[in-house]
């Protein structure tokens, strides 16, 4: 489902109290949508700005995909910054400071508190993400290749020596933080490029990563996005948490093969037809929210099944960067891990398609997971599909 109908890129939401809201990259300026429904996104958000810095001044340029986090009983935004007049190679993961979680992150100021305490300050740094795993807190984020630096070096000598770095390659690192404000650990690489399907050209990218769990436990890891982010080729992939030390890159263990992407040419045709290009394309920056108990459309109501991933893609194969909108699509999880069918499904606003179909059978490709889910009888179907139109939203468009 497309669940806005203007650009969104990097969309991140958060389900609290009712009420969902979405942060996205909007260039410029920090803004957080509200609605009550995930579809309320395409036809009447509410739309608020809690932070657009003078433009000129450190960390006031290129500002990208923020996310809300309720943490310690605060509301925090990660977003990544860069000094309009350095350009890219200033861009610092930063932080700013809302209100307490019992009152609306719309509702009250915010303070820009800078880049992330802790982390290295000579590195390149965006797409920062916090979450807790055994009862410590982590960030996890993508950096350019990790270049040693000394106390009291200037921002201007650390992004001119930081050009000595390969721009193309993108990493992602992993450090401890003592709050949702400090970071107390060195950063330590989990992730680089190193399967063909995470470069585009001679550009091996890692980023987005988002935390992940199974309801039970039973699979825990970092969803990420590899490839360009200007091509159709966008996909995630996943990185398992295997146990022991966060800390430690052998506890991550990467797929084998991306969890999601947009059907190519070179994979052959498919469907009807024969058809060849099946959008929508370049999916990525994914962001996972739980609906709420009894949502999952299943006879298990602790399953996954009420599981969505929110992330960006276009409708055209050659759109880049342009028009890349929120989009919703199911995820379960398998032995194996989490599981989206392999491919975007197609675009749909019919909730029973939306409920009971994985991408895979959508686009009619063999294999993955696939069927209609069924529930214990007419009623109890009946019951779930209200429920979960409602927080959808279905029908308002």
């Amino acid at each position: 489902m497309t669940i806005t109908a203007v650009p969104t890129p990097d969309p991140y939401v958060v389900f609290l109290r009712d009420t969902f809201f979405l942060t996205f990259t909007s260039g410029n300026r920090v803004e957080i949508w509200s609605s009550p429904t995930l579809l309320g996104f395409y036809t009447y958000p509410r739309k608020t700005v809690v932070w657009q810095p003078e433009h000129g001044y450190p960390f006031s340029g290129n500002i990208w995909a923020p996310e809300l986090h309720a943490l310690c009983g605060r509301w925090y935004i990660y977003v990544s910054c860069d000094h309009p007049l350095i350009g890219n190679a200033s861009h610092r993961l930063c932080v700013l400071r809302g209100p307490p979680t019992d009152v609306s992150p719309c509702e009250a100021p915010w303070e820009f508190l800078g880049p992330l305490p802790g982390l290295p300050p000579h590195q390149w740094s965006i797409d920062g993400t916090v979450f807790e795993l055994d009862d410590q807190l982590y960030c996890v984020y993508s950096g350019w290749p990790l270049l040693a630096g000394y106390p009291g070096e200037s921002i201007k000598s650390m992004v001119e020596r930081g050009r000595s770095q390969d721009e193309s390659i993108q990493e992602l690192y992993i450090a401890h933080m003592a709050s949702p404000e400090l970071v107390d650990s060195f950063a330590v690489r989990i992730s680089a490029p190193e399967h063909r399907w995470e470069f585009s050209g001679s550009s091996g990218i890692n980023e987005g990563p988002q935390y992940l769990k199974a309801s039970d436990g039973s699979w825990k890891g970092i969803v990420f996005s590899c490839a360009g982010s200007w091509t159709r080729d966008y996909k995630m992939a996943t990185l398992q948490y295997v146990g022991g030390e966060p800390l430690n890159p052998r506890a991550w263990v990467k797929s084998r093969r991306p969890l999601l992407q947009a059907w190519s040419p070179k994979l052959g045709s498919i469907g009807e037809g024969g058809r060849r290009d099946v959008g929508p394309f370049g999916p990525g920056h994914g962001s996972f929210i739980r609906m709420p108990h009894g949502m999952s459309g299943t006879a298990d109501e602790d399953s996954d099944g009420g599981m969505l991933c929110v992330f960006h893609a276009t409708d055209r194969p050659d759109s880049g960067w342009e028009g890349r909108k929120a989009r919703a699509q199911r995820v379960s999880f398998t032995s194996d891990g989490p599981d989206m069918g392999g491919f975007v499904g197609r675009v749909t606003t019919d909730v029973d398609e939306f409920m009971g179909c994985r991408a895979v059978n959508i686009l009619g490709v063999p294999g993955g997971h696939g069927g209609r889910s069924r529930a214990n009888g007419n009623s109890r179907r009946a019951s779930i599909k209200a429920k979960f139109k409602g927080l959808l939203g279905c029908g308002l468009r």
